[in-house]
């Protein structure tokens, strides 16, 4: 995942590709399952906390270099014509609009105001793009994947302007540690969740005897 940027750029590489009759695009971390039978709206995002149930904070994402000396590298490239194309102009805009009629900013403030806070973030092991809003989406995701912001913190940002569906209790479907991770398919898991994702591999990389439990 290289310090959690190349998380959203295979989704839009996909995407790229040009592929015909295609719905839409789920993103699944390598350690969660994805129940694709359960009855998701495939015309509008998905995603597994949404900005409803946000970690807040810095958290343990925004104090690193893929925090805000990223963002603040994405602010730096959209205030310079030079290296924000016409596209990237236009995307910038849209997410302003977007911004504004979500009233998560003022009429007189921009897309810049939203990328200055420097807060929040949310898991991003599962979600979903229709294929409609892949090209917002994506122009988007380019910036802030250009400056290398991680996955969780970017995920946020676009959510924030976006109309999404998140899982029911998402907290009992999202990543545990610890004792809690030996409990969680038999106290947690059933047919009826959108997905799960009951293990860190992480836990068993650092930890040998996580293995065993």
């Amino acid at each position: 995942m290289n310090r959690g940027y190349n998380g959203y750029i295979c989704m839009l590489k996909a995407y790229e590709l040009g592929l015909r009759n295609i719905k839409g695009y789920f993103a699944v971390a390598d350690d969660a399952m994805l129940n694709f039978w359960q009855p998701i709206n495939l015309d509008m995002v998905f995603h597994q906390w949404g900005t409803k149930n946000v970690a807040f904070g810095p958290g343990p994402w925004w104090a690193r270099a893929v925090g805000v000396p990223a963002m603040k590298n994405a602010i730096d490239m959209v205030k310079d014509k030079r290296n924000c194309s016409k596209t990237c102009q236009n995307t910038v805009e849209e997410y302003r609009q977007r911004l504004l009629k979500r009233k998560i900013i003022k009429e007189n403030e921009t897309a810049i105001t939203e990328m200055e806070k420097f807060l929040n973030w949310t898991v991003s092991d599962v979600y979903y793009i229709p294929t409609q809003e892949m090209p917002f989406f994506t122009g988007l995701m380019k910036i802030f994947y250009r400056n290398e912001l991680f996955l969780e913190i970017a995920l946020h940002k676009y959510l924030r302007a976006t109309k999404h569906q998140t899982a029911i209790n998402p907290w009992k479907v999202s990543p545990t540690g610890g004792n809690e991770r030996r409990l969680a398919l038999s106290n947690n898991y059933n047919e009826n969740v959108p997905f799960f994702h009951a293990i860190k591999f992480s836990q068993v990389t650092y930890y040998p005897e996580e293995r065993y439990r």
